[in-house]
């Protein structure tokens, strides 16, 4: 599960990712570069999905007072992770929280190993960076999402 997750002033919440280039799109070659994603991580067996966001949004930023709102989109993708291939099934939630500051932590040993950056975006700083955002249609569509426009059904996107 992942989070677009909100502040009240509409900036959505980015970490900065340190590459590695063990981890990447199957048949494609290794990004070159840090990129910005989302926060967000696995379930856990038998967790549903609203209660793994919590989890993954407390885990990540110390929020608890979360607004859970709708599935926007989803992405089905091949990972080659290690040398080892893995199926990665990411559903994307837009969410809400009325607090600014992150807590990091509660990070998990591998959050502590590749986030290198953690940033409150506006739709503007996001339209205009030259850095790497993942997935790629996150700078496009953060404004209407940011103000409650959000897709008729849930779209499915690529990298």
């Amino acid at each position: 599960v992942r989070a677009l997750l909100f502040n009240p002033a509409g900036a959505l919440l980015l970490f900065k990712y340190r590459n590695d280039p063990n981890i990447h799109n199957a048949g494609m070659p290794p990004l070159g570069s840090d990129y910005w994603g989302t926060i967000g991580g696995g379930m856990e067996e038998g967790e549903a999905e609203d209660i793994a966001l919590r989890r993954e949004i407390f885990e990540e930023t110390g929020h608890t007072d979360i607004v859970i709102g709708p599935l926007v989109w989803h992405r089905k993708v091949d990972l080659v992770f290690y040398g080892a291939p893995l199926h990665v099934d990411e559903k994307y939630f837009v969410a809400h929280t009325a607090d600014v500051d992150i807590d990091i932590s509660n990070h998990t040993q591998i959050e502590r190993k590749f986030v290198a950056e953690t940033r409150w975006w506006s739709a503007a700083d996001l339209a205009q960076t030259a850095d790497l955002v993942l997935p790629r249609i996150l700078p496009a569509e953060v404004d209407g999402l940011s103000r409650g426009i959000y897709p008729q059904q849930i779209q499915a996107i690529d990298v």
